[in-house]
């Protein structure tokens, strides 16, 4: 799971879908966030509460097909956005995100080739068309 730090199967999954699903039902909630800085989540550090009129979820997998991540669309998302950029470009930005972080360019391309572009193909294969608007 180290050497393939953040894909799909790293996550909770079942606890974040679970708890958006609480949260949309209950108007409040509380989330982890996350900087690639740190290199972990931190818990209890989004409060949601009934006075947020827009609650914006962004996230590489929200749009996957499989489960627990297709509830998401069924049961908690009113509308679902793709911004859609192209794999070569994600590499790009994933490369330089890594290096602003401390790693050596070729640790970051190591990375880059063997983890973030395998979960980029995948998030391209099956988030947009599970997504009601693709923005290019």
């Amino acid at each position: 799971a180290h050497a393939r730090r953040g894909s799909p199967f790293t996550f909770d999954a079942e606890r974040f879908v679970q708890e958006l699903i609480q949260a949309k039902a209950k108007g409040a909630g509380v989330f982890p966030s996350f900087d690639h800085g740190g290199g972990d989540p931190i818990e209890q550090a989004i409060q949601l509460t009934d006075q947020h009129r827009i609650v914006l979820v962004e996230g590489s997998f929200v749009l996957l097909s499989d489960a627990p991540w297709c509830e998401l669309k069924r049961q908690v998302f009113d509308e679902c956005w793709f911004l859609n950029t192209s794999l070569e470009e994600s590499c790009t930005r994933v490369i330089k995100r890594h290096l602003q972080v401390g790693r050596t360019q070729d640790e970051a391309e190591h990375r880059m080739i063997n983890n973030d572009r395998l979960n980029a193909q995948l998030i391209i294969e099956q988030s947009v068309v599970n997504a009601d608007r693709r923005i290019d």
